[in-house]
């Protein structure tokens, strides 16, 4: 791939498959699938065994978010099948997973999905894959999740000094911008935080904090996307017919689809339950998480050939469909213009 140059670019504030012939249904065939999200995994396995007459079976166990870390070398190593969490719990294994799920001022869940589909992402999301053995398909969605706070958010200098709570990449960035006290929000004492970041409405509703932390901001670039991934052992796909990898394929997408519009359901409608009060973002907190979200791309970056190559395909696909959404937008309205022009 040739090099685009990512770092004249930046992520800062400014800034189907066609249809197989299905081979003969396969009977009794059972997949061992960890998650971290119990109800995504569900909706996987019961698209995937109605679509198969039940000739293909999920079992499905749930782990603690705080064990997520070791679920991609347990599909690596046939402790499991497949596994259903955020790609950007494997950090510890190659930074470049967080590209493909939480990256600060990065891509949201759709603009994730067009890089796959529409440009080199899947190759890319192949390529890192390939490395452990495993396939991965995005595969569900938990909606937006804003930042919380006890108080109204207060000058980035006042904000660095609060105990914040985080995830993935959204820790790093954070850390990177200056913020002192910032930890994983996985096991982490929640109710002696100042701030969370990276809970959804439902999530923080389920929990019992939206009365201990009612000021909501309206969007949170520091995590644009949880989209949840489909992580499936080689060994295990490769023992399927084609008709049942198929259905796999066309089930996570179907999952990914329901979990975005449950997950926009569920959250407006705790948000109105919840009484919460929004709050922008303050300038100078977004100006520096958008500086630091750059140097952190230019950290994965730096880690390899192939992080290079993801990060550079990542970068352009995101500049560039920026600006074909710009030209859209203006199309669009000068169309308008023309029509109704007396």
């Amino acid at each position: 791939m040739t090099r685009r140059n990512f770092l004249k670019h930046s992520l800062g504030a400014g800034a189907l498959l066609p249809l197989a012939t299905p081979a003969v249904a396969q009977a009794g065939t059972t997949l061992r699938l960890s998650t971290t999200d119990p109800a995504a995994a569900a909706t996987l396995a019961d698209y995937i065994s109605k679509a198969t007459g039940g000739a293909l079976t999920i079992e499905t166990s749930a782990v603690a978010k705080g064990d997520a870390v070791g679920l991609l070398s347990a599909v690596a190593n046939g402790e499991a099948d497949m596994s259903l969490t955020g790609l950007d719990s494997f950090l510890g294994e190659n930074l470049a997973f967080g590209l493909f799920a939480s990256m600060p001022f990065g891509m949201c869940t759709g603009e994730l999905e067009g890089w796959l589909h529409a440009s080199d992402g899947a190759d890319m999301l192949a390529m890192i894959g390939d490395e452990y053995g495993v396939s991965i398909r995005f595969a569900g969605d938990q909606g937006v999740k804003p930042m919380w706070s006890k108080q109204p958010l207060p000058s980035m200098s006042a904000f660095q000094g609060l105990a914040i709570g985080s995830t993935g990449l959204g820790i790093a960035n954070l850390q990177q911008a200056g913020a002192t006290n910032v930890v994983d929000l996985n096991g982490a004492d929640l109710s002696g935080l100042d701030v969370i970041d990276g809970m959804s409405v439902t999530e923080m509703a389920a929990a019992g904090l939206t009365g201990a932390f009612p000021y909501v901001t309206n969007n949170n670039p520091n995590t644009p996307s949880s989209v949840l991934s489909l992580v499936a052992s080689n060994g295990a796909m490769d023992g399927l017919s084609d008709g049942h990898r198929m259905v796999i394929e066309r089930a996570c997408s179907a999952a990914l689809n329901d979990g975005r519009a449950r997950s926009l359901h569920e959250n407006a409608a705790a948000l109105t339950d919840a009484g919460a009060s929004r709050q922008p973002m303050p300038d100078d907190i977004w100006q520096a998480l958008g500086s630091s979200a750059q140097n952190l791309l230019e950290t994965i970056f730096n880690e390899g050939e192939a992080q290079a190559t993801v990060v550079d395909s990542y970068v352009y696909f995101l500049t560039d469909i920026a600006g074909w959404s710009e030209i859209g937008e203006a199309a669009f309205y000068k169309g308008r213009q023309r029509s109704f022009a007396l």
